[in-house]
Order: structure tokens, then C-alpha cells, then sequence
């Protein structure tokens, strides 16, 4: 269907879509894409007619995007927790393979405080990086929205400093060295798998629009 559209009105489409996977990351991914495509057809009809996308939709890419996302159906709760328990769970995971010893037979020496502080941080932090997305699209002011986001960037790094700082030695417990190197090691396969089925999605919506 795409390639009926002329290069302004494709650029424009493109320029659409993107906008609409960025600010409906909170958002169904089937109603993202199912609205895209009635977009997309509606743009195809206007064509005939003579019309441009801008003529048509009478706003900017981006704009016509997050406009639209208002309306739609949230990710659910479930849904909103795995990506808060997967950002978690990749810090996690991140720690253990900074204290894991390839050398040493030494049992790896890890702050269950510190872990359970940084896991706790980064639900939160996660959580909110949802709804800030959301909040960008009904705030008017864009700079005011990367400010709120600055902001609460800072203050989760100055946390995970601050917990580095202090927490790292506290309640110390002790993981045998190949039970830590096995975690790692499953642990970054499972990452590489998480990834390449994300890449994998996108290509194939790549690919779906591009046949519409």
C-alpha cells in the first residue's frame, strides 16, 4: 500500500509512524499498528483526490501522532510490570557480572542490601520513564517534559551513586563462583534471545506496513 504514496506523502507517513511507536510505548500494539494502517489508507484515498498528508491530516508528523495515542487503550498493569521486572532484572544482572571473578576460584561477595535497593530503584525508575512518555504528549511544553525527564534521570543516578557508595558492603552473602559464572552466562543468552525476538518484531512490523 506504501508504495502508492509519493515521496512527500511517504516521508510524511514514515515520519508518522515513528512518532507513533515512540510516544505509544504505554500503548496496544495492535491498536497501534491497526491505526496506522486506517491512516495509511485514508492517506492513499486523499492521494487520489489530489491531497497531501499535510493538506489531509493538517498537522505535523509527530503532533498527528501523539494526538492519537491520547485515545487509545493502555498496555495493561501485567503488561507494564515485565518491562519494569525485565529493567530490574538487567541491573541485577549487570552487578553480578561486574563482581563475577573469570579468574579467580574466589566465591563472589555481593550487599543483598544494595541489590535489593538497586531492584527497588529500578522498578521505579522504569515505571516512571512509562508515564513520563505519556506525560509528554499532553504536555504542551516539550522542553518541559525533557526537563521533568532530565530531572528524574539525575535523581536516579545520584541514587544508584549514593547506593554504590554506602550500600556495597553491607549484609554481605557469598555466591559459589560457578553459580555466579552459570547466572551470568544464562543470564546474557537469555539478553541476546530478548533481543533478537525484539529485532525480529520490528522487522517483521517493518515488513507488514511495507506490504499495506
Amino acid at each position: 500500500m506504501k508504495q502508492h504514496l509519493s515521496a512527500e506523502n511517504l516521508q510524511y507517513f514514515d515520519d508518522f509512524y515513528e512518532s507513533l511507536q515512540l510516544h505509544g510505548i504505554r500503548y496496544s500494539e495492535v491498536d497501534l499498528n491497526q491505526n496506522s494502517y486506517n491512516y495509511l489508507l485514508d492517506l492513499v484515498d486523499a492521494q487520489k483526490d489530489g491531497m497531501t498528508a499535510w493538506q489531509l491530516f493538517g498537522s505535523s508528523p509527530d503532533d498527528l501522532g501523539k494526538n492519537l495515542v491520547v485515545n487509545m487503550k493502555k498496555l495493561s498493569p501485567q503488561s507494564q510490570l515485565k518491562y519494569m521486572l525485565l529493567g530490574s532484572l538487567l541491573v541485577i544482572l549487570g552487578i553480578l557480572t561486574s563482581r563475577v571473578s573469570w579468574i579467580s576460584s574466589a566465591d563472589t561477595k555481593l550487599s543483598l542490601v544494595y541489590i535489593l535497593v538497586m531492584f527497588a530503584l529500578t522498578l521505579l525508575f522504569v515505571g516512571f520513564i512509562l508515564k513520563v512518555f505519556t506525560l509528554q504528549i499532553k504536555l504542551k511544553s516539550k522542553v518541559l517534559g525533557y526537563l521533568i525527564l532530565w530531572l528524574y534521570c539525575s535523581a536516579f543516578m545520584t541514587a544508584g551513586i549514593f547506593a554504590i557508595k554506602y550500600l556495597t558492603s553491607m549484609t554481605l552473602i557469598s555466591v559459589p563462583i560457578m553459580i555466579g559464572r552459570t547466572i551470568v552466562i544464562v543470564g546474557g543468552i537469555c539478553n541476546i534471545l530478548v533481543l533478537a525476538k525484539l529485532v525480529n518484531n520490528d522487522k517483521k512490523q517493518k515488513a507488514c506496513q511495507d506490504e499495506k
